[in-house]
């Protein structure tokens, strides 16, 4: 599984298992791609070998 803070992305925390990243630009750099647009930023996903992982991008 990829450490995402290893990259050395602003993650604010993760909530119940989701990542909730700082700005989409660090969400993009973790691999991650836009799902949806949400009222405070964006919801992301990327790939895993067992399915999709989510994230929120807070843009706050």
């Amino acid at each position: 599984m990829l450490n995402y803070l290893s990259l050395n992305l602003k993650v604010r925390s993760t909530v119940a298992g989701l990542l909730v990243f700082e700005s989409l630009a660090d969400a993009l750099r973790a691999g991650f791609q836009i799902y949806d647009r949400i009222q405070d930023g964006y919801l992301v996903r990327t790939r895993t070998p067992t399915g999709w992982a989510m994230a929120i991008v807070n843009c706050k």
